[in-house]
């Protein structure tokens, strides 16, 4: 926010002029998320959503489908190690 506007709304409040608009106003913030516009108002939602999405994919994956892989990873490790001694024996 330029030092302008900051004396204009300073002098405002002590004037009791409320402008609802500008105390409504977000200020335009740079992206924190890659590949999205500057984080304004307008945008809001979209940040929002695009947040609850990452957080969601983070926990879906590291909770349920990670450790669902591994099981299965080692049920196949069993399954190679069984059929490996029966070779062996075979032999």
């Amino acid at each position: 926010m330029g030092n302008g506007l900051m004396v204009q709304r300073i002098k405002s409040a002590e004037l009791g002029i409320v402008d609802e608009e500008q105390d409504n106003e977000l200020p335009n913030f740079p992206s924190f998320i890659p590949f999205l516009p500057p984080l304004s108002s307008a945008n809001l939602k979209q940040y929002y959503a695009t947040c609850f999405s990452l957080i969601s994919g983070i926990i879906i994956f590291g909770g349920l489908l990670a450790p669902t892989i591994e099981k299965v990873n080692l049920v196949i490790k069993e399954l190679v190690e069984e059929k490996d001694e029966e070779e062996e024996k075979l032999n």
